[in-house]
């Protein structure tokens, strides 16, 4: 899944991972685990909202895959804040193993920390 890619100053190589990559592993775990996922297609119409909105245990995740280093848009963060205060979880993640880890602490009955 990780990919490698020279540096600019091609002396060194780095591994780099896409947001397709990020997005389809992390769907593939969820499925496997149970969850159900919805993944909404924006058209430009209605409200704007992350990459999948996901139903686990009873708990409402609504997940934001970025490469890594980059962040989410001023939309997507204000939708994350909103899932947060109406008692949801938001998460934007930049690799796979953090929704493994989210998964974890729910299964474990740990509170996910909340975005700041």
């Amino acid at each position: 899944m990780l990919g490698r890619r020279r540096a600019r100053d091609r002396t060194s190589v780095v591994e780099y991972i896409t947001e397709a990559q990020v997005k389809k592993a992390y769907r593939k775990i969820l499925h496997e685990k149970g969850a159900y996922v919805f993944s909404p297609v924006q058209m430009g119409y209605g409200r704007t909202t992350l990459d999948d909105l996901v139903c686990y245990r009873g708990r409402f995740i609504g997940i934001e895959a970025k490469r890594p280093g980059l962040a989410p848009t001023k939309a997507q963060d204000l939708t994350m804040v909103a899932i947060t205060l109406a008692g949801g979880i938001a998460v934007c993640v930049t690799h796979p193993d953090q929704v493994v880890e989210l998964l974890a602490m729910i299964d474990l009955g740990l509170k996910p920390p909340v975005r700041a």
